[in-house]
């Protein structure tokens, strides 16, 4: 804001993050503005990368994408970039395929008004009908790009580290990759030296169709069931144009499952497996190869409590006799008498209010006597619903309502847990008198607080 004859002008200023910058005119003669040019310090603190659809040649599977990065530091304004592992720079990357070699959908609105019908074109006549203003000789207006959301999926939730599941559709013949780079600092930055991920060709099958309903209902057009109470599921299993094989089914469960029972065959007959697999999160059942000369659909049976709304039970197919990669299933019509279509199970809406559930306080009665008989008392609860980690605090109380001993102090999310609930001693481990206490089990979240209490006696 001051008066110039100069032909070049150079303004400083203090450094500072800026996204827009706005020039006013104050002269009252005019002139004309040959260029303007801008000069910043550090980085941009999102950067991001959006690769072109790669062609894989044939549908594929996906495996694991993998990275290799380093991070970097810029000692100050005028300083040198250095190597700085610790920066606070986050790398992510978001994935999607499809069946075809666009990902976008062009679109122009062609013909007269009243009769004006949407063609859909090529980006190089998109951008001459956007040019000129006519398509095939006919005046047409160009209409937004759009994802193309029929031939291609959606983007992945991020992978924040190497060596992580691509969740893509699959299998897949192309496939894009978004490149995501955060920093908390303008003089802090990440390089991306190379990318690379798994795929597998040809796959297990064209597709594999699953579905899971509750055992016992198979017409219901949605699962749902009492959030955190031990549920029996049916998970139906159908491959479509089979070009390989598979012996095992991986299904990713809310917390331990316990297997009921496995049917293989058109139609369905029991089957023993050859070897099962329980953890906190996965149920892994084996069974004899199914393969192009028997593609038979298959059935499990098991059971699990579900802790929050809309659990999906993902699951893929493995051949323990090949490294060939897994095969993801997809929601679909894999039995004709189950109704759901979904890998989606819904808790009832009266369970959607709670949180703690399913606790139970065992013995009821503790003798701490040192006989080795009922010692101390264990607590299991499960916790529903929390996304992130809520204050979980166990504490018994006398009649009174004075607190005895905290006994548990800790930080969970959903899922079922199990601690020592209570050895009949106080806070400085001496022995409490003969008599009935209330436990008392609370979360609290950053909404709200949640608590659950019970009874416990002791007695010598």
């Amino acid at each position: 804001n001051r008066r110039n004859r100069d032909a070049i002008v150079d303004i400083r200023f203090s450094l500072r993050p800026i996204r827009f910058i706005k020039l006013r005119i104050a002269a009252p003669q005019p002139f004309e503005i040959a260029e303007i040019e801008l000069y910043g310090k550090g980085f941009a603190t999102t950067a991001t990368y959006l690769s072109n659809p790669v062609d894989l040649g044939n549908k594929s599977n996906f495996g694991k994408l993998y990275w290799s990065a380093t991070k970097w530091r810029r000692l100050g304004p005028e300083g040198d970039l250095v190597p700085e592992p610790e920066a606070s720079v986050s790398i992510k990357v978001e994935t999607k395929s499809g069946t075809d070699d666009t990902p976008l959908v062009y679109r122009v609105l062609v013909g007269a008004p009243g009769q004006q019908e949407i063609v859909v074109v090529d980006e190089a006549a998109y951008n001459k009908a956007k040019k000129t203003g006519y398509y095939k000789g006919k005046k047409c207006e160009v209409l937004p790009v759009v994802e193309d959301r029929e031939n291609w999926s959606l983007w992945s939730r991020p992978l924040s580290a190497p060596g992580q599941q691509i969740t893509s559709a699959a299998p897949r013949r192309y496939f894009q990759f978004r490149l995501i780079i955060q920093s908390q600092s303008i003089w802090e930055m990440a390089r991306v030296d190379s990318l690379w991920f798994q795929k597998c060709t040809p796959p297990v099958a064209d597709s594999l169709l699953a579905e899971i309903s509750v055992s016992g209902n198979p017409t219901a057009e949605a699962s749902v069931v009492k959030g955190g109470a031990r549920t029996s599921f049916t998970y139906d299993l159908r491959p479509v144009n089979l070009h390989t094989g598979f012996n095992a089914v991986e299904i990713t469960t809310p917390t331990e499952a316990g297997f009921e029972k496995l049917e293989i065959g058109d139609p369905l007959q029991e089957e023993t497996p050859d070897s099962i697999s329980v953890t906190a999160d996965k149920l892994t059942v084996y069974f004899p190869r199914i393969d192009k000369a028997n593609p038979v659909p298959l059935r499990l049976q098991f059971n699990v409590p579900v802790l929050a709304f809309g659990t999906i039970f993902y699951g893929k197919v493995f051949d323990t006799q090949s490294e060939d990669l897994p095969q993801f299933v997809v929601p679909g019509d894999a039995n004709d008498g189950v109704s759901t279509n979904s890998l989606k199970v819904l808790i009832s809406e009266k369970s959607l209010g709670e949180v703690i559930t399913s606790v139970s306080a065992l013995p009821k009665v503790i003798s701490p006597n040192d006989d080795g008989i009922n010692e101390h008392a264990d607590i299991s609860y499960t916790i529903l619903q929390l996304t992130d980690k809520g204050r979980v605090k166990i504490a018994i109380f006398d009649l009174g309502g004075v607190l005895v001993k905290t006994t548990y102090e800790g930080q969970e999310t959903k899922g079922r847990y199990r601690h020592i609930l209570w050895d009949g001693t106080d806070s400085e481990g001496r022995l409490m008198p003969p008599g009935a206490y209330i436990y008392r089990i609370s979360i609290d979240t950053a909404e709200d607080s949640f608590s659950k209490s019970g009874m416990i006696s002791l007695v010598y």
